[in-house]
């Protein structure tokens, strides 16, 4: 299976204040191909493992050694480790939860410690044991959902802050993710609030249209630096996802954004589609513009964000990748992980908006 660099966490509990602080580093991880994403160690229960740490979903699980392990799977080739019920357990009722890659993982719900370091625990915390999947079994993967769970959902498959919140090991239903601008992004999640000496500046609240999806507002993309004719209108739902590698937009705006990305740089280049991805020449990667959303405000502004063209490009064993994928048909943007590189993200419980700001490491 081939390897690929993600993002290792540790959780430590900071202070009496109830903030739960989240370091970030590089690691290792077999879950994709060539692209990074954000994984959480934890101690549930005492054992080790690994969480994708997600913004875009509630969900709240882990591998169930029972349900992985045969001859030919052992839990210690996956990155994101087992969890072995002790006493043993019985699945139970499955719950199945759908994702935009249209996997679908179905678990039942069980109950552990976890254990933040310092001699700190949250006590039980209800979590999904993975029992069957639809993808290739390796091709699973352990979840720290950060989005609040919506109001129609089971109270047992609550997300992490909500459970946390309610425990009162955290005062409130809010978190915090910023990374930093390195190719190997290092940052901080933090858990019941926010740390403003790590942005610059005020946030600018993005109003939130839709509390359910977490759904903000898009007017327009800009494509490059100030011309104007490089502006897509670009009415549309969108979502900030750390769970994604890539930025997707709908296929209905491709062949502007591929015109636009290949005209609107320092000199027009090439951009090649090999199946999903879209591959340039590493020798262009100084001609990549950068991407520049225009997103509703709380109170009506516009503000925008920034995606550089550092954290559009990836370089993987001497190619090189544009972290975009404009075949999507789904309801809505997604910002995954190359909106996050050098920004901070503040998403308070009160559903209203999403504080956003650049990071100040």
């Amino acid at each position: 299976m081939s390897m690929l660099l993600g993002f290792l966490v540790t959780l430590t509990l900071v202070s009496s204040v109830q903030l739960i602080k989240v370091s970030i580093s590089s690691a290792l991880t077999d879950l994709h191909d060539v692209y990074p994403l954000p994984l959480a160690k934890l101690k549930v229960d005492g054992q080790d493992v690994r969480l994708l740490v997600d913004t875009g979903t509630p969900v709240l699980s882990l591998v169930w050694k029972d349900w992985f392990e045969d001859p030919h799977q052992k839990c210690v080739d996956i990155i994101f480790g087992c969890f072995e019920c002790e006493p043993s357990c019985q699945g139970g009722p499955t719950k199945d939860f759908w994702f935009e890659d249209h996997a679908c993982v179905s678990v039942f719900l069980h109950s552990g410690t976890f254990d933040f370091g310092r001699a700190q625990s949250a006590g039980e915390i209800d979590f999904g044991l993975v029992a069957r999947f639809n993808g290739n079994p390796w091709n699973i993967w352990a979840s720290l959902g950060l989005k609040p769970a919506a109001d129609a959902e089971p109270k047992a498959y609550q997300s992490l802050v909500q459970q946390l919140a309610t425990k009162n090991v955290i005062e409130y239903e809010s978190f915090t993710v910023y990374f930093n601008e390195e190719d190997f992004a290092s940052g901080e999640i933090i858990l019941g609030g926010e740390d403003p000496s790590k942005r610059a500046g005020p946030l600018k609240l993005f109003k939130i249209v839709n509390k359910d999806e977490q759904f903000v507002q898009l007017h327009s993309l800009r494509v490059g630096v100030g011309d104007p004719k490089y502006v897509i209108n670009m009415t549309y739902p969108a979502v900030f996802d750390t769970g994604s590698s890539h930025i997707f937009i709908n296929k209905k705006w491709k062949s502007q954004v591929l015109g636009y990305l290949q005209a609107a740089g320092k000199e027009k280049f090439s951009i090649q589609q090999v199946e999903s991805e879209l591959v340039i020449s590493c020798s262009d990667t100084g001609n990549v513009p950068p991407l520049t959303f225009t997103v509703e405000g709380l109170k009506g502004e516009k503000f925008l964000l920034e995606v550089s063209p550092q954290a559009l490009v990836w370089e993987h064993e001497g190619e090189c990748y544009l972290r975009l994928n404009l075949d999507d048909d789904d309801k809505a943007i997604v910002f995954g992980m190359p909106a996050f590189f050098g920004r901070y993200y503040h998403f308070p419980s009160n559903g209203r908006s999403i504080g956003y700001a650049k990071a100040k490491l």
